[in-house]
């Protein structure tokens, strides 16, 4: 199993196993371009069940998560050469991005390595597209071997580009989960986003003012 990797948006840290992390940052609003053929990471309809007995399958799981991660939001942090984080906005527990965590986990649990590339190819936006969740930011942590929520916070908190994917203000939502693979190690998966916002009423078409021409932006 690999303790790193380059990521998207540059180099992970390398931390010992079982602190085993790697992140992928994205910023970019743009469109990516589709896939050939069907993505096997489910859709919105598909069911996600979490196995009994792993650390995320209690019920209060979404609500320990929020607890602790925004704790440590609004005690801020300095996540090293990515800066300081101070008093961050709670986070809120998002479903599409629960599912969007869960398959992804079970993918790498059955592959038994990390990545942010699913094995049918999906990008992280792609899956988020999927569970139907609009984004406009998001960001994605994974970590493998730590056995509880408390431990794989703390180790994404240790290394400064996960710490600064927990802590960015600009995201406003989060799903996590984990599966075990068959050698018994857990594979988690945060995910955390900004949605698009929401589209202000149209305005009456008596009342429209005439429409202005824009240069094109891409």
């Amino acid at each position: 199993m690999p303790t790193s990797a380059p990521s998207q948006a540059g180099a992970a840290a390398l931390i010992p196993l079982p602190a085993v992390v790697w992140t992928a940052l994205l910023l970019c609003g743009c469109a990516l371009p589709e896939l050939p053929g069907p993505l096997a990471q489910g859709g919105p309809a598909a069911a996600v069940s979490t196995p009994a007995g792993l650390p995320c399958s209690a019920p209060d799981f979404p609500q320990q998560v929020l607890v602790k991660l925004n704790a440590y939001r609004a005690a801020g942090a300095r996540c090293g050469l990515a800066g300081h984080y101070s008093g961050s906005a709670p986070l809120a527990w998002s479903e599409p991005l629960a599912r969007a965590a869960a398959l992804h986990s079970q993918d790498l649990a059955q592959r038994q390595l990390l990545d942010h590339r699913g094995s049918d190819g999906s990008s992280l936006t792609q899956r988020l597209d999927i569970q139907g969740y609009r984004w406009s930011v998001a960001a994605e942590n994974v970590a493998a071997g730590q056995p509880d929520l408390t431990q794989v916070l703390a180790a994404w908190m240790g290394s400064p580009p996960h710490c600064a994917n927990l802590l960015a203000p600009m995201h406003r939502d989060v799903g996590l989960a984990c599966r075990r693979a068959g050698d018994g190690q857990v594979y988690w998966t945060a995910v955390v986003a900004q949605p698009q916002p929401t589209a202000a009423p149209a305005a009456s078409a008596s009342a429209a003012p005439p429409a202005t021409p824009r240069p094109a932006v891409h």
